[in-house]
This record gives C-alpha cells, sequence and structure tokens, in this order.
C-alpha cells in the first residue's frame, strides 16, 4: 500500500512542476489568461500533495523522498515538454550595415 502512495506523491509532484514550467513560459509570452487558468490546477495539485506529504511525515519520511524526486523529475520533464512545443524559441535578425 505504501508504494502507491509514494508513486502518486512522485507524480503529482511530477505533473504539477511540469506544469508551472509551461505556465511561466505562457507567462512571459504573455498569454496571461491562459497561465491562469494554469496555475489553479498547479495549485490544487500542490495542495492535495502537500496535505499527504506533511500529515504522516514523522512516520513516513520517505515520502519526502518521492516528493523531492518528483519536483527534479518535473523540472526535467517540463523543460523537456517546452522544448516540443517550442514556445520558449525566440529568432532575432540583425542586420548592420
Amino acid at each position: 500500500m505504501n508504494i502507491l502512495i509514494y508513486v502518486a506523491i512522485f507524480l503529482a509532484k511530477m505533473t504539477e512542476v511540469s506544469i508551472g514550467v509551461f505556465r511561466l513560459l505562457l507567462m512571459t509570452k504573455g498569454f496571461r489568461k491562459q497561465a491562469s487558468l494554469i496555475v489553479f490546477f498547479e495549485q490544487m495539485i500542490w495542495v492535495v500533495n502537500v496535505s499527504l506529504v506533511v500529515t504522516r511525515i514523522t512516520e513516513d519520511p520517505i515520502r519526502v523522498l518521492a516528493y523531492a524526486s518528483g519536483f527534479a523529475f518535473g523540472l526535467y520533464f517540463g523543460s523537456w515538454l517546452e522544448g516540443r512545443v517550442g514556445l520558449g524559441n525566440i529568432k532575432a535578425e540583425i542586420i548592420a550595415e
């Protein structure tokens, strides 16, 4: 049973951080409305996930490890996803005479 909790914490954190990376890109590109909608779901995931980790942190410290691992993988996956979507790519051409 505990392994399912660890997997759930890991996947929830990975999803939340990946969404956060994507939201940040949307904000920097000027898509404020879409980013505001995304942050709503991002924070819902965060609240539920943190409650899973914090409520039994002294009895089951491996939950913290699952949380931290999900953060690391989420950052990696979010940056990979951004590369696939291509919102962060900017091409500037300067012609100097």
